[in-house]
């Protein structure tokens, strides 16, 4: 999907949309929420997408490109009504091509970094923005949802935490001068076993979804350039049927990253539609030229 320059900027994305009322009804509710200024430092709404293809999100479209940026600028998006049961946490971020590429779930063992897991969630959702987390205290745990690139930026900062607490670990030890003889390498293993393992988990799940999908070139001609609204068209009805599948132009070529089935199947269909557009520009060529 190519998104336009002008609905990018008036546009959101809403993770975290619970399903406790009938579709129209949450899309009442949504309007709602982000038109009153107070509550989400929105403004007038010209749509709500809801549902998408992505499970708990939703597309916020404004009237105006500020009202998106404060939207998105605002800490916390609480969603509440008398019609629910509870308040909910919504996590609203700039829509970017990126969130085609959507991780529904993945969970992560935080019980590394301590006990205090409100705070660890808190400092997380600060500096993770797009990523939509759901805690789970008791087990040391949360589910995370958002973007691939998201969920990747996601590892890299919790290695870079589980290595300055290995190293304030190290130099606490170190200070306080313990006696060799008091030293217990079974909890010194234990503590960096653990650390080892929730990393390891959380870089399967990174490299599982590498793993699944492709990237694709497909080069366009110098007509086919010049006809860029037409061939946008073509990808567009493709990527109807291929929904998976996100598509962009990079100068004189179009990239197509999705799955291995879908992507293959996305370029196989627009090859042959994009080939017959070059066949009817040389055919009203020709006769021109009679």
């Amino acid at each position: 999907m190519e998104i336009d320059a002008l609905e990018k900027s008036r546009t959101v994305v809403v993770s975290g949309v619970p399903k406790v009322l009938p579709v129209g009804r949450m899309i009442d509710k949504l309007t709602i929420h982000f038109q009153r200024c107070r509550r989400s430092h929105g403004g007038d709404v010209e749509v709500v997408q809801y549902p998408t293809n992505m499970d708990g999100v939703a597309f916020v479209t404004f009237d105006k490109p500020a009202d998106a940026e404060r939207v998105v600028l605002k800490e916390e998006q609480i969603m509440m009504d008398e019609e629910f049961p509870t308040d909910y946490l919504l996590t609203v971020f700039p829509l970017t091509e990126d969130v085609f590429l959507y991780v529904s779930r993945a969970e992560v063992d935080l019980s590394v970094f301590g006990s205090d897991q409100a705070s660890l969630i808190q400092s997380l959702r600060s500096a993770h923005r797009s990523l939509h987390f759901l805690p789970l205290l008791k087990q040391r745990k949360a589910t995370v949802e958002g973007p691939f690139t998201a969920v990747q930026a996601l590892r890299d900062d919790l290695i870079r935490r589980a290595d300055q607490l290995k190293s304030i670990d190290s130099s606490q030890t170190a200070a306080v001068k313990i006696p060799e003889t008091s030293l217990n390498p079974e909890q010194t293993s234990k503590v960096t076993t653990v650390i080892q393992q929730a990393l390891e988990e959380l870089q399967t799940l990174v490299e599982s979804w590498v793993t699944t999908l492709r990237v694709h070139e497909i080069d366009l001609d110098e007509e086919e350039h010049r006809q860029k609204q037409e061939v946008v068209q073509i990808c567009d009805f493709v990527n109807f049927l291929y929904d998976d599948v996100l598509y962009m132009f990079e100068g004189s070529r179009i990239k197509v990253i999705g799955p291995s089935s879908s992507s293959h199947l996305f370029c196989t269909m627009a090859k042959g539609r994009l080939s017959r557009l070059q066949d009817k520009y040389l055919k009203n060529l020709k006769l021109e030229q009679k």
